[in-house]
């Protein structure tokens, strides 16, 4: 390959390799958390009835202890975390998330034990709806309500073979509607669709579900997967799950059962809020003491002003003696010549006295210089 065209191949293949990098993988629409199910069942000879909790994504079942009698019809109420459903002779039934197993009483509104045979059930919006042949009955459980556990609404479901051969169905939240799996409609069994309002019944394909018994539970999750299980297929009852619009896949097997019946998504329990792990304490510094504080430095002792040096006091010469003349002409001429020589004495004087001052001066302040050498 030319170096030029390997160039030009690799500039346009670094953009690609980015955005694929940096593009997120496609998932799947619809992809639902674990669902979690109550499963009651009836052992193969119809004699054993048994609680059971099922991980519908992975097919691990757990039984949790034997009932007192048969259990069929149930369905979640999502909005009180109960299972509701019908037995003990046509008795409202609840199971709540410990799987400890509570009778409500009759259904009120309806003749004794005409919902004894109830096989199909599911919950929504506080409203058990179950089927008994072509009748869908809707009951009221709202545990408030003035209508609590009677019957508020029934519908004929047509067309009624299609109806009758389904034995569980669960709402789907999106639209409302019930979904199962009907075995009476032929040689295959068929997915189909139900209205709780009115009762209509839309067929739909098998998505490769087998035809051998009753599809005796069924539960959606929150993507829109259908789980059912047939009841016995090859002597082993089977879970399926049929994504929407998709085709079914076997997940598990367990001993065959006379009859099954499930109820779930449950809700996932709120995890345990993690502990709040406390800071570790800050380690204590100790404190710095302060510095201990300088004492303030000595005073500079002031240096001794010497007092001026004072002006020696000389005593005024004695005037000389006044020798008594007779008066005479020339008596003027010698006062003033004494007076003119008196005066050059003063000056004399006067200038010796200034000398004096300042050599004085000059020995203070030599004195003073060599008393602050030796204060030093």
């Amino acid at each position: 390959m030319p170096v030029r065209t390997f160039r030009r191949f690799v500039g346009i293949l670094i953009p690609v390799l980015v955005i694929m990098a940096l593009t997120p993988p496609d998932t799947a629409t619809g992809s639902a958390t674990d669902c979690i199910a109550f499963e009651v069942q009836t052992g193969e000879q119809g004699r054993q009835f048994t609680l059971m909790r099922v991980d519908l994504h992975s097919g691990t079942a757990v039984p949790l202890h034997g009932l007192d009698y048969e259990v069929n019809a149930i369905g979640y109420a999502r909005s009180q975390d109960l299972v509701y459903g019908i037995g003990n002779g046509g008795h409202v039934i609840t199971i709540d998330r410990a799987g400890t197993v509570a009778d409500r009483g009759p259904v009120r509104g309806v003749p004794l034990g005409e919902l004894a045979s109830a096989t199909a059930g599911a919950a929504a919006a506080d409203k058990l709806y179950v089927r008994v042949d072509d009748r869908l009955s809707t009951i009221d459980i709202a545990p408030k309500s003035p209508t609590y556990l009677g019957v508020v609404h029934t519908a004929r479901m047509r067309p009624a073979p299609a109806a009758q051969g389904v034995d569980d169905f669960a709402v789907d939240d999106t639209d409302g509607l019930l979904y199962g799996v009907s075995t009476s409609l032929g040689s295959a069994a068929a997915i189909v669709s139900i209205d709780p309002a009115s009762g209509a019944v839309r067929v739909g394909d098998s998505a490769g579900l087998p035809r051998r018994s009753s599809y005796g539970s069924a539960v959606l999750d929150s993507g829109r997967t259908l789980y059912v299980i047939i009841n016995e297929f090859d002597r082993r009852s089977r879970l399926y799950a049929v994504p929407h619009g998709g085709t079914a896949t076997e997940v598990a097997s367990w001993p065959a059962a006379k009859t099954t019946d499930a109820a779930g998504c449950l809700n996932q329990p709120t995890p345990a809020p993690t502990p709040t792990v406390p800071a570790p304490p800050r380690a204590e510094h100790p404190q710095r003491s302060a510095a201990p504080a300088l004492p303030p430095p000595a005073p500079v002792p002031a240096r001794p002003t010497l007092p001026p040096a004072a002006n020696p006091v000389l005593p005024a010469p004695p005037a000389p003696p006044v020798r008594a003349r007779t008066a005479s002409a020339s008596v003027p001429r010698v006062v003033a010549a004494r007076s003119s020589g008196a005066e050059v004495t003063k000056q004399r004087r006067w200038a010796l006295a200034a000398a004096i001052l300042i050599l004085g001066g000059g020995a203070a302040s030599a004195c003073a210089a060599r008393a602050r050498g030796r204060s030093r």
